[in-house]
This record gives C-alpha cells, sequence and structure tokens, in this order.
C-alpha cells in the first residue's frame, strides 16, 4: 500500500497499531503480522504468516472485502492517515521453515502512473536502433546502385574504346 505521510511519522506506535488492525481484520495473533515501511513515497508491506496453505487461503479471503479500495483500507490505518493506492493482496509459497505468507502491498507501477519509465526506453531504444539498421541498409543498397552504374558505364565506355571517363563521373554526379 502507498501511505500518506512520510517514513519517519511512521513510528513504534502507529507501527503497532496498524499491525494490530491488520491482525484483528485477519483473525490472527499480532506476532503473525509484520509490517515493512519504505521510502518510495511511504510504501507500506504487510506480510501475515499462516501454517498451511488452507489458512492462509481463509486468511486472504477474511481480509480482502476491506482492502477493496484505498478509501477502504485506510480504514486500519491510524487517524490522521491514509491509504494512497488500492493494495494488492498475494498469498506467498511456503517458505523454508514451513509457513505461508499472505503479503498486501502496492500495485506494480503503471504506464498511467507514469510508472513505466524502463518500458518506455526499450520502446523508444527499440525504435531508434530500427531507424539505425534503416538508415544503413539505405545507404549501402544506394552505394551498391552506384557501383554498378559505374561499372555498367566503364563496361559500355570499354566497348566503345572511346568514352571519356569525364563523362562516366558526369554520369554519376546526376
Amino acid at each position: 500500500m502507498i501511505g500518506s505521510g512520510s517514513v519517519e511519522d511512521y513510528n513504534q506506535e502507529i507501527r503497532g497499531e496498524i499491525v494490530s488492525n491488520f491482525a484483528s481484520a485477519a483473525g490472527v495473533n499480532e506476532n503473525l503480522v509484520t509490517l515493512v515501511v519504505s521510502a518510495g513515497s511511504v510504501v507500506l508491506t504487510v506480510t501475515i504468516s499462516s501454517p498451511t496453505s488452507a489458512a492462509a487461503e481463509a486468511v486472504a479471503a477474511a481480509i480482502t472485502p476491506a482492502l477493496t479500495s484505498a478509501e477502504a483500507a485506510s480504514a486500519f490505518m491510524p487517524s490522521g492517515f491514509t491509504v494512497e493506492s488500492t493494495p494488492e493482496i498475494a498469498i506467498a509459497t511456503q517458505d523454508s521453515s514451513g509457513v505461508f505468507q499472505i503479503v498486501i502491498a502496492p500495485p506494480p507501477p503503471s504506464l498511467a502512473d507514469g510508472g513505466g519509465g524502463a518500458t518506455i526506453g526499450i520502446i523508444v531504444a527499440g525504435v531508434a536502433g530500427v531507424a539505425v539498421v534503416g538508415i544503413m541498409a539505405a545507404y549501402y543498397l544506394r552505394q551498391r546502385a552506384k557501383r554498378a552504374r559505374i561499372g555498367a558505364l566503364s563496361a559500355e565506355a570499354r566497348a566503345d574504346g572511346h568514352f571519356p571517363v569525364q563523362l562516366v563521373q558526369s554520369q554519376l554526379a546526376a
């Protein structure tokens, strides 16, 4: 989720309240909920641990209706704090300890959000690359045609025996 304010605003008391709110909504003990607050606006990632896949699915099903919009997700925030984007919920695969993770995080950036800079860069580079190859191919074909005309004029001049080289050069300049 993307939260309001700055990372510094999320002191231990605020973090504890957020963890408590998620634990309550998920129906799990607070020690199974972790909150990571990081920069980049304020990125809030909530992880809820669950012992089995079925329990993880039940927790995700219980908490999903409360996270259908940024406004709804703001109910998990302490007074004065809001969620600025609709969070995504995913069940992560089982880790080495045998625990399943329900991860509540911000959605990936999209082109509409201005988060597609890398994608746009790749597209621009691809178009530029195609243009350079096209220009090189046109130059090569033009030089090949020029050499073919020189060859034809030279052969004609040799056959006549009196066709001057200057005429060949003037024909090519035209």
